[in-house]
This record gives C-alpha cells, sequence and structure tokens, in this order.
C-alpha cells in the first residue's frame, strides 16, 4: 500500500510517501487423506491421518467414523480447544486420530470432522467435513485361499511343476512349512514360507518350487498351515489342512504301457443335427503328434470323401473342413483314422489303433430348414430404435438396406440412419428420437437385401404395422445381468450418466429370496456395476430391484430409467442343475420354467423329448 505525500501532516507540516506490505491469510484445506477417498482395502486398524496446506493445531469439536450403510457413529473423538487428547496427534500440518478399536472388515465407513474442529496457528477455523461422501473408505475384508494350481484333483500334471496359490487380498510370509505328501501319507517335502522356495510376498499370487521332488504317476497331497502367509494387517490367514483339501496326480511316465487311447469325440459318434461347417476334434489320454496314416472324413451314402485339414496341440487332434468346403445338410457321415495316424509324444513308438470301422465315428448334418422367420413382436427398443423380433436366428452378415423400410411417427415420415440384425432381430435406427406414446408405424418391402434365417428362408413383407411404444419399452432397460463374487453387473440398452453416490440406495439383490445387500454402484457406457456386501455362492438364483427414489439413475439424455423388480442374472459359479418349477401349456405348445436363466445355445435335441397325452406319446416337432 502507497500513502501519497500531504494526505497526512503533523504539526510540522504534510508528511512524505510511505509504503508497506502485508498478506492474507490462505484458506485452511486439506491436501492428502489416509486412508485415500473411496479407496477398498483400508486397514480397520490403522490411524486415520489428514494433511493440511498449512501448520494446524486442534480447535473443538467431536470427530466421528460412522458406518455407512446406517449412519451408525462407532467411533468418536472429543476436541477442547487449549487441551490435548491422547488420541490426536499434531505434527505440523499433519493430524493423526487413533481408534479406539478396530472396524469391522469389509465395511464402508465415512469420517464426519465439524468446522472449528482444526485450525491453523492463528485460529484460523477450517470448514469441517460434513457429508458422507467427503472421506469414506472401505475396509479390507478377510483374506483367503480363492484359487490353487494345479486345481485339487488334477491329473496328467508335469513332475517339474511349481505349486500356486491365488489370495483375494496380498499376502505376506508367516511362519511354518508348506508340506507335500503322498498319498498314502508319506511326507515328500517341507518347505519353510521364507525359504526362496515361495515367492510372491506382497502380492495375491504365491508361487511355491518343490524342487524335483515330485515322481510320475503318483499322488499328492499339500498342506499349508495357517499363519504360513498374513494378510497386510498381520493377521494369520486360514490355510488347507485336510488331505483332501488340495490334491493332484502327475503325468505317466514316458514309455508307459497305458495305451494311447481318445477320450472324447466332437461331435460324439451318432449326433445329429450336426452343423455343416463343423469342425471335429479328438481328444486323447495324453500328448500326441500327427503321424503318417490317413484321417478320411465321408459321405455314408456313396463313400465320396471330403477334403480335410487335421492339426494337432496337446492332447487334441483337430479335423478341420478345406477353405471353401462344407458338408451336405440331411446327410450322414464317418470318420476312419488308420493305425498310426497319431502316435504318443512322449514315447513315439506308441501308436494310436485307429478308427477303421465306418460305424465306429459317425454322424447326421442338421436338416434343411425352408420356413421363413415369422414376425413376433415390433415395439420401441429406444427413443431412436424400433426393434423387430422374430421367431428364430437371423443372417447376420450382411445386414436389409433402409430402403426395404419405412417408417411414420404420427402419420408423418421419419428418415432411417442405418438398419442392422442381431440374434433374433431387427434393429431399425431412427435419425431423430421418439416420444413416449407417439403412433409409430413401420412397413417392410423385402428388396434386394431381405431379412432371412441362417438357411437363407426371407421373411415376409409387411405394411403399416403399429409398434408398441410405452413408457416400458422407450426407456432404458436390462438387456443382461451376471454377477461374479460380490459383484452384479447390469447391462442396458443404451448408455446412462453417472450415478449419484447414494444411487445404491435404491437397488435391492437378493439370493435364493435372501437380501445380500448393496453398498455402491458406478457406471460404464452402457453397464452398471453393483457391489455388495457378500458373496454370491454355488448355484445360488440372484435377483435384482430397482425403485427410484432421490437418487435416479439416468440415461446419457437425462431420462430417468423406469424400476424393475427380481430381474434374474446369471450367476458364474453355478455347479447345479436348473430346477422345474413347474410345465404348463395349451394346444400344441408345452412352456417348462425352471428356477434360473437357461442357456440360447444348448438347444435339446428334439427326437428324444414327448409327453404322454392319454397315455400316447407326443413328440416335438
Amino acid at each position: 500500500m502507497t500513502i501519497e505525500e500531504g494526505v497526512f501532516q503533523d504539526a510540522n507540516g504534510p508528511l512524505g510517501e510511505s509504503t508497506f506490505t502485508f498478506t492474507t491469510l490462505s484458506k485452511l484445506a486439506i491436501v492428502d487423506y489416509a486412508p485415500q477417498v473411496g479407496s477398498i482395502g483400508a486397514s480397520p486398524s490403522n490411524a486415520l491421518q489428514l494433511t493440511f496446506n498449512e501448520e494446524i493445531q486442534t480447535g473443538s469439536g467431536s470427530v466421528q467414523i460412522k458406518r455407512v450403510s446406517d449412519n451408525q457413529v462407532v467411533d468418536s473423538i472429543t476436541l477442547t480447544q487449549g487441551q490435548t487428547n491422547s488420541r490426536v496427534q499434531v505434527d505440523g500440518k499433519k493430524v493423526s486420530f487413533t481408534l479406539s478399536r478396530s472396524l469391522d472388515k469389509n465395511t464402508t465407513y465415512y469420517v464426519y470432522i465439524p468446522a472449528g474442529a482444526i485450525t491453523t496457528l492463528d485460529g484460523q477455523a477450517f470448514g469441517g467435513l460434513t457429508t458422507g461422501g467427503q472421506w469414506y473408505f472401505t475396509t479390507q475384508g478377510d483374506t483367503a485361499i480363492t484359487a490353487k494350481s494345479p486345481q485339487s484333483a488334477a491329473a496328467g500334471i508335469a513332475t517339474n511343476s511349481k505349486l500356486q496359490l491365488t489370495f483375494n487380498n496380498p499376502v505376506y510370509p508367516g511362519q511354518g512349512t508348506i508340506d507335500l505328501y503322498k498319498t498314502g501319507g508319506t511326507k515328500v517335502t517341507s518347505i519353510n514360507v521364507q525359504s526362496t522356495q515361495v515367492t510372491g510376498g506382497g502380492s495375491t499370487t504365491v508361487t511355491i518350487d518343490p524342487g524335483s521332488v515330485l515322481s510320475y504317476g503318483t499322488s499328492y497331497y499339500v498342506i499349508v498351515p495357517a499363519g504360513a502367509f498374513q494378510d497386510r494387517g498381520g493377521s494369520n490367514v486360514a490355510g488347507i489342512t485336510s488331505t483332501t483339501g488340495w490334491t493332484f496326480t502327475t503325468a505317466s511316465a514316458p514309455g508307459s504301457t497305458t495305451p494311447l487311447s481318445v477320450t472324447s469325440l466332437s461331435p460324439t459318434s451318432g449326433s445329429t443335427n450336426v452343423a455343416v461347417d463343423a469342425t471335429l476334434y479328438m481328444n486323447f489320454n495324453r500328448e500326441v503328434v500327427r503321424g503318417s496314416g490317413n484321417v478320411l472324413l465321408r459321405k455314408s451314402s456313396n463313400g465320396a470323401s471330403v477334403p480335410v485339414t487335421v492339426t494337432v496341440s496337446g492332447t487334441q487332434a483337430k479335423i478341420q473342413l478345406q477353405s471353401g468346403y462344407t458338408l451336405d445338410k440331411d446327410a450322414s457321415y464317418y470318420v476312419t483314422v488308420d493305425p498310426g495316424a497319431f502316435y504318443d509324444k512322449q514315447n513315439p513308438g506308441m501308436n494310436y489303433a485307429g478308427i477303421t470301422s465306418s460305424t465306429g465315428w459317425t454322424f447326421q448334418t442338421n436338416t434343411s430348414d425352408k420356413q421363413a422367420p415369422v414376425l413376433q413382436s415390433s415395439e420401441m427398443y429406444s427413443n431412436t430404435t424400433i426393434r423387430l423380433v422374430y421367431n428364430e436366428a437371423l443372417y447376420s452378415d450382411s445386414w436389409p438396406s433402409t430402403a426395404n423400410f419405412t417408417v411414420t411417427v404420427n402419420d408423418e415420415a421419419r428418415r432411417i440412419s442405418y438398419v442392422y440384425t442381431s440374434g433374433d432381430s431387427v434393429y431399425v435406427i431412427l435419425e431423430t428420437g421418439v416420444a413416449v406414446g407417439q403412433n409409430v408405424k413401420i412397413s417392410y418391402n423385402g428388396g434386394s437385401s431381405p431379412i432371412r434365417d441362417a438357411a437363407g428362408n426371407a421373411a415376409a413383407a409387411f405394411g403399416a404395422r403399429e409398434v408398441v411404444n410405452g413408457v416400458d419399452s422407450a426407456l432404458p432397460k436390462p438387456t443382461s445381468g451376471t454377477i461374479s463374487g460380490s459383484t452384479v453387473v447390469l447391462y442396458f440398452s443404451q448408455s446412462l450418466k453417472s450415478p449419484p453416490a447414494y444411487a445404491y440406495e435404491q437397488f435391492t439383490v437378493t439370493a435364493d429370496g435372501t437380501s445380500m445387500g448393496v453398498k455402491s454402484v458406478s457406471q460404464s457406457g452402457q453397464s452398471l456395476t453393483l457391489s455388495l456386501n457378500t458373496s454370491v455362492g454355488d448355484g445360488q438364483v440372484v435377483r435384482v430391484s430397482y425403485k427410484p427414489g432421490a437418487y435416479p439413475i439416468q440415461d446419457y439424455r437425462g431420462q430417468n430409467i423406469a424400476g424393475f423388480t427380481d430381474y434374474i442374472v446369471r450367476n458364474y459359479w453355478d455347479t447345479k442343475p436348473p430346477v422345474l418349477d413347474k410345465a404348463e401349456g395349451g394346444g400344441t405348445k408345452l412352456v417348462l420354467t425352471y428356477n434360473e436363466l437357461l442357456s440360447t445355445t444348448n438347444v435339446p435335441m428334439k427326437k428324444p423329448i414327448f409327453r404322454l397325452v392319454n397315455n400316447v406319446p407326443n413328440y416335438v416337432t
């Protein structure tokens, strides 16, 4: 600041010019958090720490740690200006808060700090952390073994293999030995977890090198004691203490007297409805090498040979049609394999005996399809997309021309951007969107690039067909969903906006009817990811419901998506067969309803399926 000469005067007259400087106070702010905001896997027991942009001191107020799921205060620290607190440590620009107890594992918390609880050295108050979205984190869950290599009960393991354990969190060497036994109980070796034979500490994958102690054709089991590994908090990780918990059998010795044999054929002998461009496979009990004998594919009716190429990889031989060749429909074929066409990789003197009979490996190709695809429904898939659903899969290598279609909205022509086919549906993309409730009609004239099925049958033309255009058809909706562990991914028909932090509260996820708890939601493109409090079990049926509330999920245009109830998602961990819930029908149609989603690719053959009507078999056509 400059004061010009003469602005002030004293008894002797005007004062001369004077200049002085000053510095304003900067706003007190946080520059670092520990644990970081939004972090997953935080230690349940470590002190919480904040770093500010200048030196600080404690003021007055109550610092609280709250559980996100119910806002319950799980710990608090009272600060009084001018008084010390043993649970609060201030070091220059940093402040640490010591917990009175360990937090629960795998739980999300947020920290509440009132305004004035922290101040600068000259008394400027920090504005505080007063909402749940400013400093939140999720504590680390229990660490456990998630995978073993070799897998338990695996066979044919090489004698120079190393063992591996995979964990869900990083682990560190603890104490004890990993013991390798033969199945009869004879100890083969003990490996100290702190030796150089055990590597991978600090990561999620630990490799164990047993050296050269494995023998051919021998069954083993591995014992890993509790405490052999620890998590980052120093807690012991559960091990493998059962003699059946981790077992494997090594490969037979080279030159084994066990004959080289086929363990499976694809397609299996006697199969029907085999694709005309199918690739055939032979799986052997050991690794094989292509020999000098012939492998021939012949048509049963006349013995004509079909050109094929035979390649080998490991224990599998692949028989592939040469480029430009396909099998005939409605035809029977057989494969012959000369003795010596394949031999044992480890014992070149051991040849495969072959398949020399014309009845040893036979199959029949699929029957000709002469039925045209039939249009089942037409609806607005989104506000710019009309979906035409047919009764069978359509040919999708080339798409119908836009010239084949005409669309009107409230009787006015609407330009079409492009058309494509996928699965059993044709999608007509409009240049501009359609409002819910507008009268939409579509016509199709066939044209030079018609809608057709995989067999080439063209669909019939139609004119001025009504298109369903309600809220359920126009708004974004889930098209599929999966669950793996404690993560659900929902895929929608349109791109979505990033959801609010508390949008997860509007979702309910159940496994076999029991709530799994939702703790967060995130978005990427057309998918939503829900993080759950618990992991799904083997074969559990998982349903997702969404009830829009204060934090609605929106598409990229800002439209709220419609709510939905009990949407079934596919469980990736499923070794249990589906259970038939009910069977109902009328006329020539029978509907079997199961308790979970079924595969759309593995369709049962028609011939073995029949039902009894008045004790008379009525076969499926």
